[in-house]
């Protein structure tokens, strides 16, 4: 109940751009005029992803899963995990104080040796990396493309328009949509796939998805 009148209330839901007036009335935020925008939480990052892919599994309780790592080392008891973690939310990762999750590390995902009572937060070139190239954002880009491209019905304006309402949570601008539709045109250059093919072409979806994924305001909290 408490978290649910915090983020009704006013405040929470004030826009992270100030206006001039604000600017001028309330130089230093005391008031709470505007927002700061802040990035998402490690899990949280990961969830969305799963969730905008249609990955994610709701499921509550259960035993935990094994993170993604390359190879195991059986010595110190880690274990191989499925890249997706079989779609469970973070919260059912299994910890391991000798190497923890590797994508969820590069958003400040506190380690285990040492006690730490606030998290830090930091923007670091390593995240932009990990969202491009971790492989875990690769398949999860590559599993929403498959679902896009079952469905013909839609105009490319069209499934853009609904890719923005999932991943961001409203509609893209105008500008916004004619940037991404050139943007696809060039995608389906890159992969030389025929303009009439452009709705069926999975690379075409998933370099798009990809994209999206690494908006800023995907992951952080306008």
């Amino acid at each position: 109940n408490l978290i649910r009148e915090l983020v009704l209330s006013r405040a929470f839901q004030t826009s992270a751009a100030p206006s001039k007036d604000n600017r001028a009335k309330d130089p230093d935020n005391v008031l709470l005029s505007w927002y700061p925008a802040r990035r998402a939480e490690a899990e949280v990052i990961r969830d969305s992803i799963l969730a905008v892919s249609g990955r994610l599994d709701g499921t509550m309780y259960g035993p935990s899963v094994h993170p993604y790592r390359e190879t195991a080392d059986t010595e110190k008891r880690l274990y191989v995990g499925p890249l997706d973690g079989d779609g469970r939310r973070s919260i059912y990762i299994k910890f391991q104080l000798m190497e923890s999750a590797q994508f969820l590390s590069a958003f400040n995902l506190p380690g285990g040796k040492i006690a730490q009572g606030r998290r830090d937060t930091s923007n670091v070139p390593a995240q932009s990396l990990a969202m491009l190239n971790d492989p875990f954002v690769l398949a999860m880009a590559n599993r929403w493309s498959e679902s896009l491209v079952a469905d013909e019905s839609k105009t490319v304006a069209e499934r853009l328009t609904q890719m923005f309402k999932n991943a961001l949570g409203r509609l893209p601008t105008t500008s916004e949509l004619q940037r991404f539709e050139l943007t696809i045109d060039e995608f389906a250059k890159l992969h030389n796939v025929a303009e009439s093919d452009r709705l069926t072409s999975r690379p075409v979806w998933t370099d798009a998805a990809h994209a999206i994924f690494n908006f800023k305001e995907f992951i952080f909290i306008p």
